[in-house]
């Protein structure tokens, strides 16, 4: 045998040999996951479909974050390869931000008004609870069904900037968009117009509060629609 044909065959060889390695070791040996809160690390590993030893090249990747999103406590899911055998589990868990009262059920919603929860209403939540909206059909880890889509994406809006104040509010009403009204639960309402410039007009309502709190004033409405100023005023 020349010795052309020896390194010819030592080259394949170490070729297989490579391939073999590489196959043995690029296998899921662990996982990370990051952004739990409710959620288990372990139940979001299981339900991403990946399992332990299995080779990265079988992965779906783009199947694996899908099947996470199922999840209706989960709003977005990413994957990744932490080389050489770690696989990475990204996470954005949803948030309760408000809930509807709808006969003897109560739907809970988070800021983007997906529903997360269907229950019976037997006592008083925690969350703000929205009135005015004209509700179509709601599903467990859909976003809600509304008549008015609008309607709907002004209290998406409006339910993700309260949800960023310092303000305890038992109530939202969307009843007019271009006349939205916020509850307090101290019996204060108030009123912040349309769903523009909302930053500005809680930041001056958290302003105001503090004021009315060293008045001792409570009850009442709080007019902030016009971004320049607070007007109070009694009931």
């Amino acid at each position: 045998m020349g010795k052309k044909v020896l390194i010819i065959i030592s080259v394949i060889i170490l070729i297989l040999a490579l391939a073999f390695a590489g196959y043995k070791l690029f296998r899921v040996r662990d996982f990370t996951v990051s952004g739990c809160g409710a959620l288990s690390e372990e139940d979001v590993v299981a339900r991403s479909g990946i399992a332990y030893d299995q080779h990265l090249l079988e992965i779906d990747f783009h199947k694996a974050a899908a099947a996470i999103e199922e999840d209706p406590m989960i709003a977005s899911a990413g994957i990744e390869i932490a080389y050489p055998d770690e696989i990475a589990i990204m996470i954005e868990e949803r948030r309760p931000a408000a809930c509807i009262v709808k006969g003897d059920a109560l739907i809970v919603i988070d800021r983007e008004c997906y529903v997360m929860q269907v229950r019976a209403q037997t006592e008083a939540d925690t969350y703000p609870v929205v009135s005015g909206l004209q509700l179509g059909d709601f599903q467990i880890g859909l976003r809600l069904g509304a008549q008015d889509m609008f309607q709907l994406d002004v209290l998406s809006r409006v339910l993700s900037a309260i949800g960023d104040a310092q303000m305890d509010i038992s109530g939202v009403d969307v009843t007019r968009v271009a006349d939205v009204a916020l509850y307090m639960r101290d019996g204060l309402t108030i009123e912040i117009g349309d769903d523009t410039q909302l930053p500005q007009k809680l930041e001056l309502a958290e302003s105001a509060l503090q004021e009315l709190q060293k008045r001792g004033e409570s009850g009442g409405i709080l007019d902030v629609a016009s971004t320049k100023s607070a007007y109070y005023r009694e009931n």
